[in-house]
Protein backbone atom coordinates (compact mmCIF):
# COMPACT_ATOMS: atom_id res chain seq x y z
CA UNK A 1 0.00 0.00 0.00
CA UNK A 2 1.28 3.31 -0.57
CA UNK A 3 1.58 6.39 1.76
CA UNK A 4 -1.07 8.43 0.30
CA UNK A 5 -3.51 5.12 0.16
CA UNK A 6 -2.52 4.45 3.59
CA UNK A 7 -3.27 7.71 5.29
CA UNK A 8 -6.41 7.64 3.41
CA UNK A 9 -7.30 4.72 5.06
CA UNK A 10 -6.10 5.47 8.68
CA UNK A 11 -6.74 9.31 9.39
CA UNK A 12 -5.86 10.17 12.52
CA UNK A 13 -9.02 10.37 15.00
CA UNK A 14 -9.30 12.87 17.86
CA UNK A 15 -12.38 13.46 20.30
CA UNK A 16 -11.52 16.24 22.23
CA UNK A 17 -13.45 18.47 24.61
CA UNK A 18 -14.23 22.27 23.67
CA UNK A 19 -10.53 23.93 24.75
CA UNK A 20 -9.12 21.35 23.68
CA UNK A 21 -10.82 21.05 20.33
CA UNK A 22 -9.81 25.17 19.81
CA UNK A 23 -6.21 24.23 20.80
CA UNK A 24 -6.56 21.90 17.90
CA UNK A 25 -7.81 24.24 15.71
CA UNK A 26 -4.74 26.44 16.33
CA UNK A 27 -2.75 23.78 15.56
CA UNK A 28 -4.27 22.56 12.15
CA UNK A 29 -4.20 26.23 11.51
CA UNK A 30 -0.24 26.08 12.26
CA UNK A 31 0.49 22.82 10.43
CA UNK A 32 -1.10 23.75 7.28
CA UNK A 33 1.41 26.23 6.71
CA UNK A 34 3.81 23.11 5.77
CA UNK A 35 1.62 20.88 4.52
CA UNK A 36 -2.41 20.32 3.59
CA UNK A 37 -4.40 18.63 5.64
CA UNK A 38 -8.15 17.40 5.28
CA UNK A 39 -10.32 18.15 8.53
CA UNK A 40 -13.89 16.87 9.24
CA UNK A 41 -14.76 18.53 12.35
CA UNK A 42 -18.33 16.82 13.85
CA UNK A 43 -19.93 18.41 16.94
CA UNK A 44 -20.04 15.24 19.34
CA UNK A 45 -22.15 14.63 22.58
CA UNK A 46 -22.35 17.04 25.67
CA UNK A 47 -20.84 15.68 28.48
CA UNK A 48 -19.94 16.52 31.99
CA UNK A 49 -16.35 18.16 30.86
CA UNK A 50 -18.36 19.94 27.73
CA UNK A 51 -19.29 19.10 24.38
CA UNK A 52 -16.96 17.14 22.48
CA UNK A 53 -15.71 17.18 18.55
CA UNK A 54 -14.88 14.82 16.49
CA UNK A 55 -11.85 15.18 14.40
CA UNK A 56 -10.74 13.15 11.83
CA UNK A 57 -7.46 14.26 9.64
CA UNK A 58 -5.58 13.09 6.82
CA UNK A 59 -3.05 14.63 4.66
CA UNK A 60 -2.74 13.38 1.02
CA UNK A 61 -0.08 15.64 -0.34
CA UNK A 62 3.09 13.78 1.80
CA UNK A 63 4.37 10.81 3.68
CA UNK A 64 2.68 9.56 6.35
CA UNK A 65 5.74 10.25 9.10
CA UNK A 66 6.25 13.51 7.61
CA UNK A 67 2.66 14.81 7.94
CA UNK A 68 1.66 13.31 11.51
CA UNK A 69 5.01 13.65 12.87
CA UNK A 70 4.72 17.19 12.28
CA UNK A 71 1.52 17.22 13.08
CA UNK A 72 1.92 15.53 16.44
CA UNK A 73 5.01 17.91 17.73
CA UNK A 74 2.38 20.46 17.42
CA UNK A 75 -0.37 18.46 19.11
CA UNK A 76 1.95 17.73 21.82
CA UNK A 77 3.24 21.57 22.16
CA UNK A 78 -0.23 23.24 22.42
CA UNK A 79 -2.87 20.79 22.98
CA UNK A 80 -2.07 17.71 25.77
CA UNK A 81 -0.92 20.58 28.12
CA UNK A 82 -4.44 21.67 28.42
CA UNK A 83 -5.85 18.29 28.60
CA UNK A 84 -2.85 17.37 31.14
CA UNK A 85 -4.08 20.30 33.09
CA UNK A 86 -7.48 19.25 33.31
CA UNK A 87 -7.50 16.12 34.29
CA UNK A 88 -4.73 16.80 37.24
CA UNK A 89 -7.30 19.37 38.70
CA UNK A 90 -10.06 16.32 38.60
CA UNK A 91 -7.61 14.52 40.17
CA UNK A 92 -6.61 16.85 42.87
CA UNK A 93 -10.30 17.90 43.57
CA UNK A 94 -11.35 13.93 44.32
CA UNK A 95 -8.96 13.25 46.99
Amino acid sequence: MDNKQFIKNYPLELSLPEKESEALRQVIKEANESFIYDVVETIGVNTEYGQYTDFHITCPTTTFAQAYFHFGILYAKNVLPIWKNRYSKNIQTKD
